[in-house]
C-alpha cells in the first residue's frame, strides 16, 4: 500500500490565513515538496520555513515559460520522484492559494490519476483564495444579491474582455498581462461607472494594492497579481 497523497493550498502568502487543516497535514506527513522556479522563486517556501517545517521540504525545481514540451520533461521527473516517496511516505505538496485554482498542483494531480500501475489516495486540502485576501484587505466586496462573477487570465482577446464588461458585475483576472494598460482602458470605456484594485504579492513583505481609477494605470505587475473589477452594470439597469 502505497502513502498518502495530499494537495495542500498555503493560501495567499500569509502564514496565518493558513487553514487548521492544511496546518494538521503538514505537521502529520513524512514529507513536503514545494515547487520552485529556476531563478529560486517559491513563496510557498516562504510560508513553510516561518512555520517550522523547512526540515522535510524538499523544492523541485520547475521552469516558467510556455514551451510545453520542457514543462511536461520538468513535471513527469517530479512526478517519479514523488512516487518513490509515495511508496514509504505520506507526502504533500503545496501550493499557494487553492490547489484546484490555477495550481502546479494540477499537474501532479492528473499525472498520478492517469498512471493505471500506480495507486495512492490523493487528497487535496483547499486554502484561501488570492482574489479573496486582495478583496478583504481593501475591503473591496466581490459579489451582493444575483451579481455574476467570472474569471478569466490575462490570455484573452479584446474582444472578449469587452463581452465580459457588458455581461458581469465582477471580474476577476489572475496572471494579468505584464502591462494591464490596454484592459483597463477597454474597462473604463465600457464601464465609466466602474472601479476596481489591483492587488501584487496579498499577504507578502512587498504587498502592492492600487485602487485602480480611469486616469490610473499601473504600467508593469509582477507575478502573483490579481486585478478585480467591479462593471457598475446592476447600476446601469436600474
Amino acid at each position: 500500500m502505497s502513502g498518502f497523497f495530499y494537495g495542500v493550498g498555503l493560501g495567499p502568502g500569509d502564514p496565518e490565513l493558513i487553514t487548521v487543516k492544511a496546518l494538521k497535514i503538514l505537521k502529520a506527513v513524512d514529507r513536503i515538496v514545494a515547487p520552485v522556479s529556476r531563478d529560486g522563486l517559491c513563496l510557498a517556501g516562504n510560508i513553510l520555513n516561518d512555520l517550522g517545517f523547512e526540515s522535510k521540504t524538499e523544492y523541485l525545481s520547475f521552469p516558467r515559460t510556455n514551451e510545453v514540451e520542457e514543462l511536461i520533461v520538468a513535471w513527469e521527473d517530479a512526478v517519479l520522484k514523488v512516487k518513490t516517496y509515495l511508496k514509504e511516505y505520506d507526502v504533500a505538496f503545496v501550493t499557494m492559494g487553492d490547489p484546484l485554482l490555477y495550481g502546479s498542483y494540477l499537474y501532479f494531480f492528473r499525472l498520478l490519476q492517469i498512471d493505471p500501475g500506480f495507486r495512492t489516495q490523493i487528497e487535496t486540502i483547499p486554502g484561501v483564495m488570492g482574489m479573496s485576501a486582495s478583496a478583504a484587505q481593501h475591503n473591496f466586496y466581490l459579489t451582493k444579491g444575483d451579481d455574476r462573477l467570472i474569471m478569466i487570465t490575462g490570455k484573452i482577446s479584446k474582444g472578449e474582455f469587452e463581452t465580459y464588461c457588458n455581461s458581469f458585475e465582477t471580474i476577476v483576472i489572475y496572471n494579468p498581462p505584464v502591462c494591464p494598460v490596454d484592459i483597463l482602458r477597454i474597462f473604463y470605456r465600457l464601464c465609466p461607472m466602474g472601479r476596481g484594485i489591483l492587488a501584487e504579492n496579498t499577504g507578502i513583505p512587498d504587498e502592492r494594492i492600487i485602487s485602480l481609477r480611469p486616469e490610473i494605470y499601473p504600467t508593469d505587475t509582477g507575478y502573483y497579481t490579481t486585478i478585480i473589477l467591479r462593471t457598475g452594470l446592476d447600476r446601469r439597469q436600474t
